[in-house]
């Protein structure tokens, strides 16, 4: 509110307010009630001129905190930094999708040699086996008496279906079977008629006969041995003695025996 100075009664007043009919102030004006005389009510002159501007007061408390401002706009990026430390490793990613197959690398080296391996199991019985014999004596020239038998002093055997021991008459088969005997003999000169043949089991088998008194008797048959053993021999048939000489043939014998066991077969399947 604007004070009234003009009003004498005014508290407002100050002394400065006041001056008498015109006069510049009085000191002994009295700031309320009437002017002592002779001053007549105090009156409000005009104002002087501006005094001088007075020193700066003293700087005043920090205001409170003005409310934030609007987001200025973004700086110019600045330079790149130095590369940081390596970081820790991460897990391990998903696998990837299977890759094309690859070529085929080289051979390797030879490895050692292993242990042997397990036995296997017993197998299937083998095919029939087939089994055969041969023997075959010779004799030296000599005299053999009427139903006497010629003896042998050499013998060439394959097998063991006979026994024979030189010098010897007889020969043994042992193994059941069909056999071929085969013979023959050299008569000497001055021979009656000849008849021999071989002599099997206790009964003749086999028998030849000679018109001459020289040359050449043989013979042969089968023996079907089907009760062990067998024995045979080379036997004069002739009702008189006659002589062998050694010939000029093979081997230069004067008589000879070869028996031959046909092939043999030996089953060794089980029995169902």
């Amino acid at each position: 509110m604007r004070r009234n100075t003009n009003d004498p009664c005014n508290p407002e007043r100050r002394p400065q307010d006041c001056f008498c009919q015109g006069r510049p102030y009085v000191s002994g004006c009295s700031p309320c009630g009437p002017c002592a005389p002779p001053c007549v009510p105090c009156v409000k002159g005009d104002p002087g001129p501006p005094g001088p501007v007075g020193p700066p007061g003293p700087v005043g408390p920090q205001g409170p905190e003005g409310l934030q401002g609007i987001r200025g706009a973004q700086g110019t990026a600045g330079i790149q930094g130095p590369q940081g430390p390596q970081g820790v490793k991460g897990d391990p990613g998903p696998a990837g999708a299977k890759g094309d197959k690859g070529d085929p690398g080289p051979a390797g080296a030879k490895g050692d040699k292993g242990d042997p391996g397990p036995a296997g199991a017993k197998g299937d019985p083998g095919p029939t086996a087939i089994s055969s014999s041969y023997l075959e004596v010779l004799a030296s020239g000599q005299t053999i008496a009427n139903n006497a038998d010629v003896e042998f002093s050499v013998a060439d055997n394959a097998g063991t279906d006979f026994t024979f021991t030189a010098p010897g008459k007889e020969i043994r088969i042992n193994s059941k079977g069909l056999y071929l005997v085969e013979w023959n003999m050299s008569l000497a000169a001055g021979s009656p008629v000849a008849r021999a043949g071989i002599f099997a089991g206790g009964s003749t088998a086999s028998t030849a006969a000679s018109a001459a008194t020289v040359g050449i008797l043989s013979s042969g048959t089968l023996v079907n041995v089907t009760a062990t053993p067998v024995t045979i021999s080379l036997r004069n048939f002739s009702g008189a003695a006659i002589t062998i000489a050694d010939g000029t043939g093979a081997k230069n014998s004067a008589a000879s025996v070869r028996i031959l066991r046909f092939a043999n077969k030996v089953d060794t399947a089980p029995a169902p």
